[in-house]
């Protein structure tokens, strides 16, 4: 089964004019599946992942986005490792490609699906998620992965607003954190580039791009991979049962810490 996958999480492109970045979006396309295996024993599969497997499919109708609405791109993953299953519905609406999230998380009794609680509030846009692979960092001592993705959002053709935020899951909620911020303004069709900390201290688009380098200098540095199923290449809503299972293990499969 190919998916593609398209991400609202990418920066200006070079352009001569505004007009032009509005007009061609930047995407990225996940051709191939990826070549590691889940962390996770493959022989468990269909035993303790199979019947978490199971649980998701059976609850599709939670987590699924409706048809007539923005494209959606969903993920399983197992964010803080702890053995338990996420499902992650994502999609980027609206003209300021704002990103909304949500996650449930198999629970203890492996029989219902959790949504996970946000620190975040609902007028934010939250992180760009639906992309395939991230930095992530590994606190030993809390047992904690903190996962760093970008986040974009845009005014017109000319205002680009931008900044780094790290997302860990911890005791049933999905902590985000900011790390730096970014704006982008053009004028007379010229880029003027500022970048600031949390903090709001100036600093260079250099130490933009390497903030989780900073902030997690202590932790182990490791790349996340996903795999989206998404609404246009997989059909969700045109699936049998067995199919959606089966997509379902694809994508679990294709998410990796390494």
């Amino acid at each position: 089964m190919m998916m593609v996958l398209s991400s609202c999480a990418q920066e200006p492109a070079s352009v001569n004019s505004p007009n032009d970045t509005e007009a061609n979006p930047e995407t990225s396309f996940q051709e191939n599946m990826p070549g590691i295996e889940n962390p996770s024993d493959p022989d468990q599969e269909e035993g303790d992942v199979g019947t978490q497997i199971q649980l998701i499919a059976d609850n599709i109708s939670l987590w699924q986005g409706e048809a007539d609405t923005e494209p959606y791109g969903y993920a399983v993953t197992d964010l803080d490792q702890n053995g338990r299953l996420e499902i992650i519905s994502s999609s980027c609406q609206g003209t300021g490609i704002y990103s909304y999230n949500n996650i449930w998380e198999v629970n203890e009794a492996c029989d219902e699906l959790t949504l996970l609680e946000k620190t975040i509030d609902e007028y934010t846009s939250q992180a760009d998620i639906l992309v395939e692979s991230v930095p992530v960092y590994f606190d030993s001592g809390n047992n904690a992965y903190h996962y760093v993705f970008d986040d974009l959002t845009k005014n017109g053709a000319a205002e680009y607003y931008q900044n780094k935020r790290a997302l860990c899951l911890q005791d049933g909620k999905l902590i985000e954190r900011f790390l730096a911020y970014k704006t982008t303004m053009y004028h007379d069709s010229t880029p003027t580039v500022t970048c600031t900390d949390a903090d709001t201290n100036p600093i260079s688009e250099e130490d933009y791009q390497n903030i989780g380098d900073k902030v997690f200098s202590k932790m182990e540095k490791k790349q996340a991979a996903f795999y989206w199923i998404t609404e246009e290449n997989a059909g969700l809503y045109a699936l049998k049962d067995t199919d959606i299972k089966s997509a379902l293990k694809e994508s679990y499969h294709g998410f990796t810490i390494s």
